[in-house]
């Protein structure tokens, strides 16, 4: 049998096609149900797409069904119509899965999963602390306060704590600044788990022998990269990641961007390149042991800003050579097929 579902967050359209293609059944399942459904299938093919919400429902169906799940972007273009409802998208999940025509998705494991969560949250505090010091800039700015104050250094915080403003803005500068305080703690308390889980890991200790890559990027690295072997090469790393320039020009007009494969660069893996360069944030032990390790950071910064070859080779060439075993704590040996990390 081959099997479509429509995830949603509290509920599934199933269609299920026999192997002439006629179908045998359509429901809609609650996702808690999902697995007395897959037993009364077990053994069957079965597509998803790649929602917000399918690590746990892929999971499930796993234990009954052979599970794939399919890429939204490439899905789009593949199976475009005028119809969009749930039971179109069923039936057309289970009509693509019978001809093998599925655009897969790279579905990553629990080690990857743990590592994205620990990395993703920990940015989100980090965009949450810098939304609260942009609006003591607004403050301040309301106020015709003209210093350059950055509320997240020691300098900034203490010239805020001496600071007379009216009220209700005294009130308000004061919230600001503990939920400032509340959340550089939790940030710090959540790096310390990362430090802990990039040294667990074979992957991010080498990625750690690229100059200037602490703990925080290697485990970035690793957690939006995922399985490294599914690339041939590093240019399909940077494919992947969407730092490789495309060109196009027409007669007098020419364009230039970057593709976007994979991982949402913007998102999972910009703020490896972005977070360092503000130096009004503290950085703790995330991304130096010292001054140097900063400058190697910052030279890796203007690396990914301006080529496609020094850093991603680097990266895969630790992580691709890791399988093969030439690779050591203390770096890797560079070999005919595949690219020197140097």
């Amino acid at each position: 049998m081959y099997i479509g579902i429509d995830v949603h967050k509290r509920y599934s359209q199933i269609a299920v096609l026999d192997h002439n293609g006629e179908i045998v059944e359509e429901v809609r399942v609650e996702n808690a149900n999902l697995d007395e459904f897959a037993q009364q299938y077990a053994g069957s093919q079965a597509a998803l797409e790649a929602t917000s919400n399918y690590y746990h429902i892929h999971d499930t169906l796993s234990e009954y069904l052979d599970v794939t799940v399919a890429n939204p972007s490439k899905l789009k273009l593949i199976s475009d119509t005028d119809k969009k409802t749930d039971r179109v998208d069923a039936k057309q999940l289970a009509r693509m899965l019978r001809l093998g025509s599925i655009p897969e998705s790279y579905v990553p494991t629990d080690d990857v999963r743990e590592a994205r969560a620990l990395v993703r949250g920990r940015h989100s505090l980090v965009e949450n602390r810098t939304e609260y010091a942009n609006k003591i800039h607004g403050l301040l700015d309301d106020h015709g306060i003209s210093q350059d104050v950055k509320p997240l250094s020691v300098e900034g915080q203490e010239f805020l704590a001496e600071l007379s403003l009216p009220t209700p803005w005294d009130t308000l500068l004061a919230s600001y600044l503990d939920i400032i305080e509340t959340l550089t703690e939790q940030i710090e308390s959540l790096e310390e788990v990362i430090e802990e889980r990039a040294g667990s890991l074979k992957e991010t200790q080498l990625l750690m022998t690229i100059p200037g890559v602490s703990y925080f990027t290697a485990l970035t690295i690793y957690a939006e990269i995922g399985d490294v072997s599914r690339f041939d090469s590093d240019k399909d790393v940077v494919s992947y990641v969407g730092l490789n320039p495309i060109i196009r020009e027409s007669g007098d007009s020419r364009f230039v961007g970057s593709a976007q494969e994979g991982s949402d660069y913007e998102d999972d893996l910009e703020p490896v390149i972005e977070e360092p360069a503000d130096l009004s944030q503290p950085l703790g032990e995330v991304w130096t042991d010292g001054l140097p390790a900063y400058q190697g950071m910052t030279m890796i910064t203007d690396t990914l800003s301006t080529t496609t070859d020094t850093f991603p080779t680097m990266v895969f060439t630790r992580i691709k050579q890791s399988v093969s075993g030439r690779c050591s704590s203390r770096g890797c040996r560079s070999s005919a097929a595949s690219p020197s990390p140097a």
